[in-house]
């Protein structure tokens, strides 16, 4: 976790403390539940938000609510993070894919998505360590 920690410094000023704070709100949870932190040009926070039942369709339907809440703070992008009450941090096949599109729509709308922070227990996982944040590219048809 203190690796985790550290490299979160680099990208948007998220300091031990605060993935720790995390941690232990979000890894005892038995309701799944996502957490937005929204963050400014500096890394700063500039808001949250926290959405429940939002996770068993994979995410479906809360990328309005993120973009939103993105613009009503005017943020330059947002942490995403959510926990699994299975105990495993590891991201599902449907957390990648959800997330994924998730990182494609904020983009397209000018926000970065930082990371996204997966919490089961004592244990949390980076899916932009894991190099799942790319959003994968569209085929157009053209030829």
């Amino acid at each position: 976790m203190a690796d985790l920690a550290r490299e979160r410094r680099q990208v948007r000023q998220i300091e031990f403390d605060h993935v720790a704070a995390l941690v232990d709100l979000l890894g005892p949870m038995t309701t799944e539940i996502l957490v937005q932190i929204c963050y400014d040009g500096q890394g700063r926070c500039c808001g949250t938000q926290v959405l429940f039942n939002v996770l068993g369709g994979a995410f479906a339907g809360c990328h309005r609510a993120l973009v939103e809440r993105g613009f009503a703070t005017r943020a330059r992008g947002y942490l995403l993070v959510h926990n699994h009450p299975s105990g495993r941090a590891l991201p599902s096949s449907q957390d990648i894919g959800a997330t994924r599109a998730i990182v494609a729509v904020s983009g397209a709308v000018g926000f970065e998505v930082g990371d996204h922070l997966i919490v089961a227990g004592r244990d949390a996982v980076s899916m932009r360590r894991l190099g799942a944040l790319r959003a994968r590219p569209r085929h157009t048809g053209d030829k």
